[in-house]
């Protein structure tokens, strides 16, 4: 091999960044490389691959400055392994479809640029093959040979959903996660956002069930949780005696929402002093209810007989949902006075139907826009290290839905008279 196609191959293989802890291009100037060689276009590159290169000499990780891969709005990492004059290179995510990519390599004295096309495909639902995962919920360990499916919703990371054997042979191959593109246009219909058009951004799913042999929680049903702008979300079909995919489209909520302005840290202690730590619980739970049972038509489940049990859009449907989810014989602790919208949680026990109950309330009164617009009004109008007084709150509340939280909460019960 001549040592022009060993440059060649060199950049072939490296498609973005040596390892997690590489060197990232906001880190690099490309301004004080003047020189750079252009190496020849590639067209229908596959999104999968292993490369292995051959230098002329040994190599070392020192003797590498920085590895990247640039397309217009995303990178890719990768991992190598060195071992003499050999490295072996593999993207940590896949190559996205139908795409242009820009592939650079740092060397001590030199630097090479690739521009590069990848193969086309009319479907952007891949399986991708088995992988081994590392999830933050377990950072220290691995999961061995997951189902990846790869889900590329035209722009940004793609969705990436991992899924275990038993809970395909369980709930049969394709439930809940083959939607899951669906549940998301759903979403960001009425939520006006594409939180994974964000570059930085990035959503993974798992699929399991507790005869899984991961280390994911047996008694969760459904969480999300974010590090930065990464967030994971974790179904356990065991914990689940019914259709579960509304339960997969309130945790997608609650990536929406964690990706949004609601995640803002500045805007935390705000909503705390005006609400108190429990104001998630009506805002965030209820909001994901409302979306879960009112934004998104399941489409009939032919993959196994677990029934959908859906909540109307009605009164009478709304509680019965409350109705059945009571942990004691009254929906609502008469002991605990309701004077603002987070006092709900306490009072019912944390009953994710009352929260849905003054959720609907709120949008069938106000408009479901409205709810997020008093919650931006909120964070607007008050700064975060401001003591904010109970008049200041009325004051707030009546300026935007022309009464105060209070009186909101005591024609909402007056609304829903079956709770029991």
């Amino acid at each position: 091999m001549s040592l022009l196609q060993r440059k060649y191959v060199l950049i072939l293989t490296i498609v973005a960044i040596l390892g997690y802890s590489s060197i990232f291009p906001q880190s690099i100037s490309y301004a004080k490389y003047e020189d750079w060689t252009e190496l020849p276009e590639l067209i229908d590159v596959p999104l999968v691959k292993t490369f292995t290169i051959t230098f002329n000499k040994e190599i070392k990780v020192e003797d590498i400055d920085g590895i990247l891969i640039e397309s217009e709005d995303m990178f890719i990492p990768v991992t190598i392994h060195l071992k003499g004059d050999e490295a072996t290179v593999t993207p940590v995510e896949y190559l996205r479809p139908d795409t242009d990519y820009t592939l650079r390599i740092f060397l001590d004295n030199s630097r090479y640029f690739m521009n590069f096309s990848t193969e086309q495909t009319d479907e952007n639902f891949i399986y991708m093959g088995k992988k081994d995962v590392v999830s933050e919920f377990a950072p220290d360990e691995t999961i061995i040979g997951m189902n990846y499916y790869r889900l590329d919703l035209g722009g940004g990371n793609p969705v990436r959903i991992y899924v275990t054997d038993d809970y395909e042979e369980e709930y049969g191959k394709g439930f809940a996660y083959t939607e899951v593109e669906e549940m998301i246009t759903s979403i960001e219909k009425i939520k006006d956002f594409e939180p994974y058009l964000n570059g930085n951004s990035s959503l993974d799913i798992f699929f399991y069930t507790d005869d899984s042999d991961t280390p994911f929680p047996e008694d969760t049903q459904g969480k999300a949780a974010t590090w930065g702008e990464h967030t994971e979300i974790l179904i356990n079909g065991s914990t689940i005696p019914f259709d579960f995919r509304p339960v997969v489209t309130h945790e997608l909520v609650h990536y929406f929402d964690q990706q949004s302005s609601l995640n803002n840290k500045e805007f935390q202690p705000i909503y705390e002093e005006y609400w108190g730590e429990d104001y998630r619980f009506w805002l965030l739970e209820g909001g994901a209810e409302y979306s879960a049972h009112f934004h998104h038509t399941y489409p009939r489940n032919t993959l196994n007989d677990l029934d959908l049990e859906l909540v109307k859009d009605a009164k009478y449907s709304i509680e019965r949902y409350v109705n059945q989810l009571k942990s004691s014989k009254e929906v609502l602790d008469e002991d605990i006075k309701l004077d603002s919208f987070d006092d709900i949680k306490r009072a019912s026990d944390s009953n994710y139907g009352v929260a849905l109950s003054l959720f609907w309330y709120l949008v069938e009164e106000y408009g479901y826009e409205e709810v997020y617009e008093y919650v931006e009004y909120i964070s607007d109008h008050f700064d975060p290290e401001q003591s904010i007084t109970q008049s200041e709150k009325d004051d707030a509340a009546i300026e935007f839905f022309g009464k105060t939280e209070e009186s909101i909460l005591e024609d909402w019960l007056e609304h829903f008279d079956q709770f029991e």
